[in-house]
C-alpha cells in the first residue's frame, strides 16, 4: 500500500491544475479504489466525464490539423 499511497499523492497533486489531462483522473481514481476511498474515485469519475467531451474535441481538432498536412 505504500507504493499506491505514493502513486496517489502524486496523481493527487497533478490534478490539481485546471487543465489536467483527463489520464490523470483516471489513474488516480483507480489507485482510490484500490485504497478503498470511494469519494476520491467518484469524485475524479465525475471529472473524467466532464473533462473527456473537450478531450475529444482537441484530439479531432489536431487530427484534423494532421490530415490537411497531408
Amino acid at each position: 500500500n505504500g507504493e499506491k499511497e505514493e502513486a496517489k499523492t502524486a496523481l493527487e497533486r497533478a490534478v490539481r491544475a485546471a487543465n489536467a489531462p483527463v489520464p490523470a483522473h483516471l489513474q488516480l481514481g483507480l489507485v482510490a479504489i484500490q485504497l478503498g476511498d470511494r469519494e476520491t474515485a467518484q469524485n475524479n469519475k465525475r471529472r473524467c466525464n466532464e473533462q473527456l467531451p473537450h478531450a475529444t474535441q482537441r484530439a479531432a481538432t489536431l487530427d484534423a490539423r494532421k490530415c490537411k498536412r497531408l
